[in-house]
Order: structure tokens, then sequence, then C-alpha cells
């Protein structure tokens, strides 16, 4: 007999079964589809499955997953493609082409919260700040007007302020007042604000003190923070102390001034001072008066310049080293609140333009080779300098300056511009009607270009300074540069400086408005006559041209100055 074979152990034949089972386990593994490709295999081949939601898509989809919905119609990935290629990631380029497509289609699937996105985005694209090829404000227009016929309050908010102009387009006050309106009634501050303006003005409305004061009330009432809300509330102290619809009131324009100066009002800041300086509503204060001033030089107002400085120095010197300490360090708590309370309003991302630049200011086109006069403050000190023409933002550089007469003038690449012409001094008479167009205040008023007009007011200007011109045109922060026209569109000075506010309130007890001063021509020529550039020659107005005409003509050479 053969010799039987010794019996293996029982463990021996539980580990094979194991290896078994692994290895029938581990082959199972191998050809399972992954859920992804379940649906990219179901996009690819018409299966119907339920399709993937928007948190998928913004956090897991893969581009070609992406790509393959939005073909098949999923708003949630066209409007993920849309801002692939809009904003460029995830191994996507910059498209713009391909993002205006996509955001075409995704608003096709109308009652969606997508399509509205995509209108944003198609706003976005054709509003840009600054231009680029796909730049359209017609377009831009469009879909800001399709966000807001859909009940968008914040685009309704945005087309009635374009229809009033403040960011530029067809001046429309009718359909202005209505879209803000609409938006008003849904509580969006900054409607209620301009809603106000439109019955102060009668822009779209008939003119009503009554209801001005009421909407301006509710705008300053509002407990969330907006952009305007600081102007709204220094419109009403202003109403208040003048009697502007209301019962004048000093106490109360006190308190509105007080508010809108912590919202950051460079204007109330320094009536504010005046208000403690003069005890007007207030207990009289020489130290707060101080305080505001330093609070106002620390936002970029008047008072950081070097007019202001003096004026600072000057009260200075009424308190002891350790008074200035409290009052500066007090000074600081209050700025420390004013720029945490614009960061809350800016949360808003209301369009403001300028971003990045430590001062702006206003220039005017002297020749068509991209010769820019300007005020010297403007961009003394500058390490870059820009010029946002009306073809685009180009880098300027400094040809020449005269400090003490604060001019100075700027070369800007590239040719073609429109120049506007210089007028000899000795053809200015006392009376004569000018105006000034410039870009004041551009982060509460708008990139757009403001218009502003008056009289020569004397042949000279402080103290008879044989330089100037006294203007009664109204300026503001950012018109430093402007150039002061006539009546025919000719350039006769540029706006320098206003009237040291509260050194005419110490002497006077009261804030004086509207005395300006503008270099005359006279002092400009000289500088301009270093450069080889051929100048316009002086314009005649037409017996019957309307200054409407001569604006809108005028307007083209003047350009915002942007110093950094």
């Amino acid at each position: 007999m053969p010799p039987s074979k010794k019996p293996k152990p029982s463990w021996f034949g539980f580990i094979k079964f194991c290896g078994i089972i692994f290895i029938v386990l581990l082959g199972l593994s191998l050809f399972r589809e992954t859920d992804r490709e379940k649906l990219i295999k179901a996009a690819n081949s018409g299966y119907e499955i339920i399709e993937p939601s928007s948190e998928y898509f913004r956090s897991k989809a893969s581009v070609h997953e992406v790509i393959s919905w939005a073909q098949k119609g999923n708003p949630d990935a066209q409007l993920r493609l849309t801002y692939l290629y809009w904003k460029g990631s995830e191994g996507v380029p910059i498209d713009l082409d391909k993002a205006v497509e996509w955001a075409k289609k995704t608003t096709e699937n109308e009652g969606y919260p997508q399509a509205m996105a995509a209108a944003n985005v198609l706003w976005a694209i054709y509003e840009q700040d600054f231009p680029h090829e796909k730049q359209d404000k017609t377009e831009a227009e469009k879909w800001l007007k399709f966000q807001a016929d859909r009940g968008d309050s914040f685009a309704a908010t945005l087309l009635g302020m374009r229809y009033l102009g403040i960011y530029g387009g067809n001046v429309r006050p009718s359909e202005a007042f209505q879209y803000l309106k609409k938006a008003a009634d849904k509580g969006e501050g900054n409607a209620i604000y301009w809603l106000g303006e439109c019955y102060a003005n009668g822009w779209g409305v008939n003119e009503s003190s009554d209801r001005a004061i009421f909407y301006l009330t509710k705008a300053s009432d509002l407990e969330k923070p907006f952009i305007y809300q600081c102007l709204a509330q220094r419109k009403l102290a202003e109403a208040y102390k003048y009697g502007y619809g209301v019962t004048k009131n000093s106490k109360q324009a006190f308190e509105y001034f007080i508010k809108s100066a912590y919202g950051g009002d460079l204007v109330a800041m320094t009536k504010l001072s005046a208000a403690y300086f003069n005890g007007a509503g207030v207990v009289p204060s020489d130290a707060m008066a101080l305080v505001w001033l330093y609070v106002n030089a620390a936002s970029g107002g008047g008072f950081g310049e070097q007019a202001g400085r003096e004026t600072v120095a000057l009260m200075e010197r009424d308190f002891l080293p350790q008074d200035l300490v409290q009052i500066r360090s007090k000074a600081r708590e209050i700025v420390a609140h004013i720029q945490a309370r614009k960061a809350e309003a800016k949360g808003e991302n209301l369009p403001l333009p300028a971003r990045g630049a430590v001062s702006s200011g206003t220039g005017v086109i002297v020749s068509s080779d991209g010769l820019v006069v300007t005020a010297a403050h403007v961009v003394d000190g500058s390490s870059r300098i820009e010029v946002v023409t009306s073809t685009g933002k180009r880098p300027a550089t400094v040809v020449e300056t005269d400090p003490k007469n604060d001019l100075a003038i700027l070369r800007v690449g590239g040719a073609g511009y429109q120049a506007a012409p210089l007028i000899p001094s000795r053809d200015i008479k006392l009376g004569q009607s000018v105006f000034t167009i410039g870009f004041p205040n551009t982060d509460i008023q708008g990139a757009s270009p403001k218009f502003t007009k008056g009289e020569i007011s004397s042949i000279s200007g402080i103290r008879d300074e044989p330089t100037q011109w006294q203007i009664s045109v109204p300026v503001q922060n950012g018109n430093s540069g402007s150039p002061l026209f006539d009546e025919s569109g000719n350039v006769v000075g540029i706006v320098v400086s206003k009237l040291n506010a509260f050194e005419t309130a110490k002497q006077t007890g009261d804030l004086i408005q509207n005395v300006n001063y503008a270099v005359k021509n006279a002092y400009l020529v000289p500088m301009l006559e270093k450069v080889p550039d051929k100048l316009p020659a002086p314009k005649k107005r037409g017996m019957f041209k309307k200054l409407e005409s001569v604006v809108e003509d005028s307007k083209k050479s003047v350009v915002l100055i942007l110093a950094y």
C-alpha cells in the first residue's frame, strides 16, 4: 500500500479561504465605477439621473464634469463655468469671451437665482472701473436693468443712480425716481438717500422739502451703515442749521453733524470743529475743535494740506504739551471708529473709483499730444501717477512744476487727445460767468465728472494776491487742478484752493462758503512755453450755442488724476 499523506493543519484551510476572499474583493474594487465616473458617463450618454447639487459644482466637480453638465443645460454648471472663465482658476485661463457666452446662456434660465447671478457677472464685466476689450456701458446698463426689473433692490439702486448721472450714462430723472422708489420700499439705504435728493431737487418728481426731509431722516436713522448715510446726515444738519424745509435748530444741526462726521464725512468734520469753537448747538470747546481738525487731517481732508496744517499749528499753541497728547489720543480713537464704520458700509460693494490711490485730483489736457495741467499739491511726493482719460487709464510723468503758484504739468503717452484752449488773463472781467468740471470726493460722489458754475468774484486772490482769481464756483476735495472755463470753453485758470474755513470761523464766527481760488493763466503760460507742444487757439462762443453743449465738449479734455 502506498504510504498515506500527512494531513495539513486546520488553520491552513482558513488562511486559503481568506486569501480567496481578499482577491475577489480587490478585483471588484478595481472594476467598480466611482460616483464621479457614473456622473460623467451619465452626462455623456444622456441617462436620466438626479443632477448634482450646487455645492457639488462649487467644491467637488472637476472642470470636465462642469463642462459636461453645462452643455446639458444645468444652470449651476453653467454659472460655475462662467466664473471659471471670468476669474481664471483650476487650470482654466481667463477668457472673457467664453465667460460672456456662458453667462448669457445661464440668464436664459428664467426664474432661477443662477440667472440673476450670471446677469451680475455680465454687468461687472461690461462695467469695469478701467477700460478693457469688453467694456461697454450700454451692455452694462442692460444687464443691470435685467436684475432690477426682476426685483433686485441693489441693482435697482445702482440703476437709479446711473439714471441720475451719478455713475455716468444717460440722465433719465423719471426712470431714476421709479427705480430708487422700488429699492427704497425694500429698505435699501442708498436708494432712500437718493430718493430724498430727488424730492429736494425735483429730479423725476415734484420738488418737496417735506418729502426730502422725510427720506433723508429715514436714511440717517437706519441702523446698518451704508455708503451715503453720512451724506444724508450732513444734508439734514445743514437743513436744521439754515432752516431748509425745517425750523432752524442749532442743537439738532450739531447732532446730525456729529453723526455725519463719525460716518467719515470730511465736510461735516470741519463744520463740527467750527460748531465746537463757536458753541453752536454745543458747549464751546477749543479742545474738541482741535480734535476734529486732527480727525479731518488723518482722514485725508483739507486740514492735512499745507494751509490746514498751518491753522492746526496755530491752535496747538493754546495748549500745553500734555493736553495735546490727550487731544491726539482722542482723535486717534475717533479715526479708528470711522475706519471700522467705513469698512462695514463698504461691505455693500458699491462700485467706488480710485481705489489704492493716495490722493486724487483733476487735470485738463491742453495739447493733443498729452500735455496735462493740474495743481502741484495733487502729485507732490507721489512715486507713481496715473491719468484716467476718456480712452482709458494711462501712466503720466511730471514735466514742469511751480510750487509757488501750485501748478504742475504732466505728460501722458499717446496722441490725438482733445485739448482745451487757454485764453489770456487780460480778457477776463470781474463778474464774468465761469464754470469748472472735476472729480470731487470720488469715494462718495463717484468717478463721473461733476459740473459747477459761478462768477469771477475778484480779480485778485486772498489778501489781494495778484496771481489768483477769487471765484464763487463751488469746489470740494478732488477739485484741485480742475480747469476753470469761460462760457466759450476756454481755460481761464486752474483751481488750487479754498478759503481756510476754520480761520474764517475764528475771525467772523461763521463758515463762509463758495470762496475759492484759481491760478491765472498768466502764471501758467510761461511754464507751457518751456514745452514744445502746439496749443489750440481760443474758442469763440457761437451766438446760439448753449452752455450745455459747451460743457459737454469741454468735458472731453478733463481727466482724473491718481497719485500713488
